[in-house]
């Protein structure tokens, strides 16, 4: 088990980045303690990254760490959003194998070749458990790691959209617009700005 502190200040702003200010009493309510499981070579990549991360210069890791955290965030809110006494264990599975970039990146393929189930059952049983399509949840993923790009990296906007799996710019700017209430562009600037 490894544990990860960072002040009180850094998650409120990392509620606001990521627009999961309406989870801060299920995350520290205190009921129960919000986790991600890691495999062990998973536990080692993390750790990889972190050492890498904290071994530059603050001011250049600082976009990087800032997405990394906002990720796991994510991933802590996504199981809480899908638990419940009614979801099927599959489905819930499904959800934290499509958190994985080598799987949303081949989108609403692989999370049906994944559920092993037709695609009308997947459909009936996001909409019912999640209240939300499968390329809607598709979509949220790929949407939250064009952010960690966003954050961490200087790609071109149109290169940000390809590497998180949208072939169409357009489509990209319109979806990113709804979830976040800005332009990737404006994003961009704003997050690095954001956190300490």
């Amino acid at each position: 088990m490894a544990n990860l502190a960072f002040s009180s200040e850094t998650f409120e702003e990392l509620l606001g980045f990521t627009g999961l200010t309406a989870e801060r009493d299920r995350l520290t309510s205190g009921l129960s303690q919000p986790g991600i499981r890691l495999t062990s070579a998973q536990l080692q990549a993390e750790t990889h990254l972190l050492r890498t991360l904290f071994a530059q210069p603050l001011c250049k890791a600082n976009p990087a760490l800032r997405a990394l955290l906002a990720q796991w965030l994510s991933e802590l809110v996504l199981p809480l959003e899908t638990a419940s006494d009614t979801t099927p264990a599959w489905l819930s599975e499904l959800c934290m194998a499509m958190a994985r970039k080598e799987n949303f990146l081949q989108g609403v393929s692989r999370l049906q070749e994944l559920a092993g189930r037709s695609p009308a059952h997947i459909s009936r049983s996001f909409r019912r458990h999640l209240h939300q399509t499968p390329s809607a949840f598709v979509n949220t993923q790929k949407l939250a790691y064009a952010c960690e790009l966003l954050a961490s990296e200087n790609l071109p906007i149109i290169e940000v959209a390809l590497e998180s799996g949208f072939s169409d710019a357009g489509y990209f700017n319109r979806l990113f617009k709804n979830r976040y209430q800005c332009t990737p562009r404006t994003f961009r600037a704003q997050c690095r700005n954001t956190l300490p």
